[in-house]
């Protein structure tokens, strides 16, 4: 299960790539444990994302996931 779900997401990375500009594109995708919610304190009550409270929540990770060469990263 978890090599097809790798193998989709490593396919719609690539159809992203393709629909974007050069400097738009990403290196990776990164699939976390827990959801972003409300209850965890990474949305807002109107759904927006809360990205300080994000990046400091992976800050410490964030060189690891840049030093593999995988394009789906399973945290």
């Amino acid at each position: 299960m978890r090599a097809d779900a790798q193998a989709q997401l490593e396919t719609l990375l690539k159809q992203v790539n393709q629909a974007v500009a050069d400097y738009e594109q990403l290196q990776m995708i990164v699939v976390v444990r827990e959801p972003w919610s409300i209850e965890a304190g990474t949305l807002t009550p109107t759904m927006k994302i809360r990205r300080a409270r994000i990046e400091g929540a992976v800050e410490r990770q964030v060189d690891g996931w840049y030093a593999t060469s995988s394009r789906v990263v399973w945290s």
